[in-house]
């Protein structure tokens, strides 16, 4: 699996996450990491960081998805990891969940 930074898209996440998290992926006040696992062309999971801009070094895990048929094959295990070293080489202290 490769792992990429990507923006979020607005369709994507209409299709595969609460309503709540398109607000908080489009909102001004927030600085928003997505990163993506992939397979070629082939969407694997994503995940949904979110930082209060000039705020604290703390993120949010806002939203984890994995599609399907990639369930329980380790793939978000894997992702939530990079994740966290990511956002520890940009400041990111703490990474809280809800």
């Amino acid at each position: 699996m490769e792992i990429k930074r990507i923006k979020p898209d607005k369709r994507l996440l209409e299709a595969t996450a609460p309503v709540g998290i398109n607000a908080i992926a489009f909102d001004e006040r927030y600085d928003i990491y997505m990163l993506a696992g992939m397979e070629g062309d082939d969407l694997l999971c994503y995940a949904i960081y979110s930082h209060i801009k000039g705020a604290s070094h703390d993120a949010f895990l806002e939203y984890l998805y994995t599609v399907s048929e990639y369930r329980e094959k380790g793939y978000a295990s894997e992702l939530l990891k990079e994740g966290e070293k990511r956002l520890s080489k940009i400041g990111i202290d703490n990474i809280m969940t809800t």
